[in-house]
């Protein structure tokens, strides 16, 4: 095949993937996603299929006729190309999804202030495209979030992904509230692939994890990230951005970082009553870090997978709680740890140098 005929066939493909792409809007209230009834097009018609991985559904003005209308969004694995809420004048909610169902998003997605998003199946960002965009609006993400495309995700707004909608007692008391459990265990942001760019945001989260051996970049410039739960960073392939950022991990919060030469983080908060900093492989780099409570900063110790600290300075408080002390102790070869206070209770120091 020569290349004329090579590029007019490309060129006839592509035509007909973008001419069969719509954009789906959501009409007369209350309904669920798989009903062709609840869809129209741009021209008003109701489509011959649900949305695929072309079309852009939309949630407006119209969209709606009473307070909390519901849309159940009970397919197995939908998908969608952009996801956008704009312009509703009531809350609605989202529901659907179980942790064994899949939301695929081939574009970006907007959320809106009034809108309470109860789907608690994992949403999987895939895209080759760059400048997609997360906004969440103040709305949550209730289930996992995992970014698998080699495109790029720029984050609008903070981006929330708990499975509690009292996050603020959460962060607030590094506890859960009683009165309100998790309605999933431990919802996480999954970086697998592409560029993540935190764009000077917040990330409130039950964990962050950027793994894998595929392309990453996550730039966290500028950015904060609160979390009950673990972070977690293979450096493996992947290029990373922490300048004048701020990590707070709550709880017995961990921070694992692996496989690679040198991360540069900025500032990182460990609260009461234990936590800790595991490096294998690597070295981090660290102007301020400080334990509120029990902990350790735990480098492995095996030839060939050192794990090393360089840090500005270091606060160890320790903890004393019902069951008795909580020390604090540092444990690794050949780290660099300018300034050190320990505050409280009981500390230990193992390593070279």
């Amino acid at each position: 095949m020569n290349k004329f005929k090579l590029f007019l066939l490309l060129g006839i493909i592509l035509s007909s993937f973008f001419a069969s792409a719509e954009d789906y809007f959501w009409v007369g209230g209350q309904g669920f996603w798989s009903d062709l009834n609840s869809w129209r097009t741009i021209t008003g018609q109701i489509p011959n299929e649900v949305p695929d991985a072309s079309d852009n559904v939309i949630f407006n003005e119209n969209s709606f006729i009473a307070p909390f209308d519901t849309v159940f969004i009970m397919t197995g694995n939908p998908t969608c190309n952009n996801f956008t809420v704009q312009n509703i004048q009531d809350t609605i909610v989202f529901v659907g999804g179980s942790n064994t169902s899949t939301f695929t998003v081939y574009g970006s997605w907007t959320m809106h202030p009034k809108v309470r998003n109860e789907y608690m199946g994992k949403i999987k960002f895939t895209s080759g495209q760059m400048g997609n965009t997360i906004t969440c609006a103040g709305a949550r993400f209730p289930g996992d979030i995992w970014f698998e495309g080699t495109g790029e995700w720029i984050l609008q707004d903070t981006l929330f992904v708990y499975d509690s909608t009292d996050w603020k007692y959460i962060l607030g008391n590094m506890m859960d509230d009683p009165y309100d459990p998790p309605t999933l265990p431990n919802p996480l942001i999954i970086h697998n692939n592409g560029r993540l760019d935190a764009n000077g945001q917040t990330i409130i989260c039950r964990g962050f994890a950027t793994i894998g051996n595929k392309e990453r970049e996550f730039d966290f410039e500028n950015s904060h990230a609160l979390m009950v739960g673990a972070w977690t960073l293979s450096a493996e392939n992947l290029t990373f951005n922490g300048n004048n950022s701020f990590i707070l991990l709550g709880g017995t919060g961990e921070m694992n970082n692996f496989n690679g030469d040198d991360i540069y983080y900025n500032d990182i908060n460990l609260y009461w009553p234990d936590g800790g900093i595991k490096n294998t492989s690597i070295r981090t780099h660290m102007r301020r870090v400080e334990f509120f409570g029990g902990g350790a900063l735990d480098g492995k110790k095996t030839a060939g997978q050192l794990g090393m600290f360089t840090i500005d300075s270091l606060f160890m408080s320790g903890a004393v709680t019902m069951s008795g002390i909580i020390g604090n102790s540092i444990n690794a070869h050949y780290s660099d740890i300018h300034y050190t206070l320990f505050k409280l209770t009981y500390s230990e120091i193992f390593g070279n140098n």
